[in-house]
């Protein structure tokens, strides 16, 4: 996936804002025949501590199959928000439909940094792409499960998410949210709020 373990952790202390919303000015025009596609995310255990006994490939097979379950996940918080608002879901790709066009072209989340936002685009024939990396950063203590076990170490979880034009991969639209994660909280329950709120704070034009 795109960008170096290194890159994300150093965004992770780049910016002080613990929440941050675009405003570029952009709206997403709901009246309109154009679509969305959300990509498979990059999920990242920066830190690569994992339980003793697990293998760097049983981590890089968790990273990758969390990034299909967070896709779903998106998809299904978008869906809400579109039926809440009574606005045409049709907007939004199914991600069924997403992935089986980029399995077509042999694209998977091992590769899929090697191409342009403008070709993922064209290859899934939609007009945007909502593409993002959720990163798990420990704060302190030992790290005794996976993203989705209960611990009571401390962590935090670093949500980015863009909007991309279809035509050249420019940026429309960004979300960025670090949450702190504590007690009966785990790294997967704090993502989904994350999730929650990028689709929240889409900005349609009908708001």
């Amino acid at each position: 996936m795109r960008g170096s373990i290194a890159v994300i952790i150093g965004l992770l202390f780049a910016s002080c804002a613990s929440f941050l919303v675009s405003r570029s000015g952009y709206v997403w025009d709901v009246g309109t025949e154009k679509q969305m596609a959300i990509l498979p995310f990059e999920v990242l255990m920066a830190n690569k501590i994992f339980p003793e006994g697990e293998k760097v490939e049983s981590l890089e097979a968790f990273e990758e199959s969390q990034s299909y379950y967070m896709q779903r996940d998106m998809f299904r918080y978008f869906l809400r928000e579109m039926f809440k608002n009574g606005f045409d879901t049709s907007f939004v790709q199914d991600v069924n439909d997403s992935n089986i066009r980029l399995q077509e072209a042999n694209i998977d989340y091992t590769n899929m940094g090697a191409f342009s936002y403008d070709s993922l685009a064209r290859i899934l024939q939609v007009d945007a792409l909502l593409a993002g990396r959720i990163v798990e950063l420990p704060k302190s203590g030992i790290v005794t499960g996976f993203l989705n076990r209960k611990s009571d170490l401390q962590f935090r979880i670093h949500g980015q998410f863009y909007l991309l034009d279809g035509s050249d991969g420019r940026l429309l639209w960004r979300f960025d949210e670090k949450l702190n994660g504590r007690g009966e909280s785990t790294p997967y329950s704090l993502s989904k709020d994350i999730m929650r709120r990028v689709a929240s704070n889409f900005p349609f034009r009908d708001r």
